[in-house]
């Protein structure tokens, strides 16, 4: 008996030290500093998918414009077929909350799918898409594309906490990719948790979004994202082509605005129909 209570006494004492030891390691996770946005992942981001997968999505979509979502080349190409979904076989999808805040899903159908036509499978170059919508999406507040490449006070969204991350440099980033796969239009992203939305930005603008990164689940690694700054010539061509409006911050406040005086409307005339 006397032995078992020393046994006892014994482990609790390594146990107190080995939770001190853990305590103060200068390798425990830190925890990533806070960053103030005024933006809401509710507003802008949407799920890509295929009809042959209607509750699988591919992807997440950013909305750039009422019709226009933004999206990673790779999520809309088609790797058993080797090419990308024609356009009949896409639609995005989000939640509506109407105005008695009965929240429901609803879904748009693609129109026109745009890519660069250097977008390649293996080696991920230009992994950006333009899915252009057949009706907008009039809940969404558009988001404006970064269009510099600095890479201070970047930021990701998670669970709408808004979180500091880093942009490595490139000599940074070859320390854990062969330098020749880190191509023009990419930039490395550090990960301390590897919880990450798949995301970034700067300035309340969107600076990039996921795109591959090393496939063994290793903390150490960061993440190789899109380089929006690199592509939004492209990008606002492309939406110049298709008679679509470029969004930027004084486009956005007065959409915003707009969209909340039509909900204002409908509430009223909703109110009005009731007596």
């Amino acid at each position: 008996m006397a032995v078992s209570v020393k046994m006892c006494i014994f482990n609790a004492i390594i146990f107190v030290i080995l939770v001190q030891i853990v305590a103060n390691s200068p390798y425990k996770s830190q925890q990533p500093a806070k960053a103030e946005s005024n933006l809401s992942s509710k507003n802008f981001i949407v799920s890509v998918k295929s009809k042959e997968r209607v509750f699988e999505k591919m992807c997440d979509g950013y909305v750039i414009s009422p019709k226009v979502v933004l999206s990673p080349a790779h999520c809309v190409y088609n790797f058993r077929n080797s090419s990308f979904f024609d356009k009949s076989e896409l639609f995005v999808d989000y939640f509506h909350v109407n105005s008695t805040n009965y929240a429901y899903l609803e879904n748009k159908q693609v129109e026109t799918l745009v890519y660069p036509e250097t977008f390649d499978v293996i080696t991920m170059r230009d992994d950006v898409a333009l899915l252009f919508l057949k009706e907008e999406i009039t809940e969404a507040t558009p988001l404006e594309i970064n269009s510099d490449d600095k890479a201070d006070s970047i930021y990701y969204i998670d669970d709408e906490e808004v979180v500091r991350t880093n942009v490595m440099t490139k000599d940074a980033c070859g320390k854990f990719y062969r330098p020749a796969s880190l191509l023009e239009g990419m930039m490395c992203v550090k990960d301390d948790d590897f919880s990450m939305s798949k995301a970034v930005f700067r300035n309340d603008k969107i600076v990039g979004f996921e795109s591959w990164k090393n496939n063994v689940v290793d903390l150490t690694y960061p993440k190789v994202f899109t380089n929006l700054a690199y592509h939004s010539s492209w990008i606002h061509r492309e939406m110049k082509n298709k008679g679509e409006k470029d969004y930027g911050v004084i486009g956005i406040l007065c959409y915003s605005l707009f969209t909340i005086w039509v909900a204002k409307r409908s509430i009223k005339t909703n109110d009005d129909n009731a007596f």
